[in-house]
This record gives structure tokens, sequence and C-alpha cells, in this order.
């Protein structure tokens, strides 16, 4: 009985090291594909960054289209075009007709 647990206790500290690597290992892995900081987790966040790159170029847009109105309005500049076509607009009729007109 004694030579059988001292040779499970000796197999077992020559095998402990391999056992400790292995764990270590399989948490990395574990890590690795299901973590915080997951190779799934980086993809989504890939996919999340371009739709709001996406977003944002087209925000950016319409902010400059925008400041470009206030511009063409502003009494030191003011674009008869552009009030003629916000008049038009105001009251019912669209730019379109006008030009169809003439």
């Amino acid at each position: 009985m004694k030579s059988f647990l001292m040779r499970f206790r000796h197999d077992f500290l020559r095998a402990l090291p391999v056992l400790i690597c292995g764990v270590i290992i399989a948490w990395c892995s574990f890590y690795l594909l299901f973590g915080t900081s997951s190779i799934f987790v980086l993809r989504t966040l890939k996919v999340q960054e371009a739709q709001l790159e996406q977003t944002h170029d087209t925000l950016v847009a319409d902010r400059t289209q925008v400041e470009d109105r206030v511009v063409r309005m502003r009494p030191n500049s003011l674009d008869w075009d552009l009030v003629e076509e916000q008049a038009l607009l105001q009251l019912g009729a669209s730019p379109e007709a006008k030009a169809l007109k003439m």
C-alpha cells in the first residue's frame, strides 16, 4: 500500500507541470474565444465601427449642407434663388412646378 501511494505521489508530481500548463492553455484559449476582448467581440466592434463611420459621414454631409444654406441666407450674402425656393416651399408650391411653367 505504501509503495502504491509513493508511486502515485511521484507520478502526480511528475505530471503536475503538464497539468498546470494544460489548464493555463485552456484558460487562455477560452478567454481568446469568449472573453471580453475575444475574437468575436473584436469582429462585432469592427462592424459597429463601420456602421458608426457611415452614420457620421452622413451627419457631416447633412451638417455641411445646412451650414451652406445658412451662409446663403445671411443678409450679407443673400442668395435670391434660395429665398425664392424657400418661399415656394412655405407657400406649398414646389420649385419643380415653377420650373415647368418657364
